[in-house]
């Protein structure tokens, strides 16, 4: 039987072919960030991804299973955001409703990109580097 979050993100699925898995069955609705894929030429993104410290602290711990990620290794003695957990939230640029989430992953206009990939916006990822000072040459 399918669980209450497959049943709702059924349009999220693994792609058949050799060592395809079945459908996952989602632990956590909100955690599907994974998912989301960059825009194909000409399609602009629809949701932005904005990053959050979750306090810990003052979260009802009740709503700790609703943290859409874990750490793979707890802080350590010298961490200094203890009692934080960074988090990418996705929000929404409009309205969206019955269709695909996009968000334009902002690669390094210096380095090579992947083949899949186009640049939503050239001028504006030159800007956002360069102000990084990231974009040298």
């Amino acid at each position: 039987a399918a669980c209450a979050q497959e049943r709702a993100f059924d349009a999220i699925r693994f792609a058949p072919g050799p060592g395809a898995r079945p459908p996952m069955c989602y632990r956590n609705p909100f955690g599907i960030g994974n998912f989301v894929n960059h825009p194909p030429p000409a399609t602009e993104p629809n949701c932005l991804g904005i990053a959050y410290d979750v306090d810990l602290e003052e979260l009802p711990l009740e709503y700790t299973r609703y943290l859409p990620n874990r750490y793979h290794t707890p802080p350590g003695l010298l961490d200094t955001l203890r009692g934080h957990q960074r988090i990418l939230a996705l929000v929404a640029l409009r309205p969206i409703e019955d269709e695909e989430l996009f968000l334009d992953y902002r690669l390094n206009p210096k380095l090579p990109y992947p083949s899949w990939y186009t640049p939503v916006d050239g001028e504006e990822a030159h800007r956002r580097w360069a102000k990084l000072g990231w974009l040298k040459g």
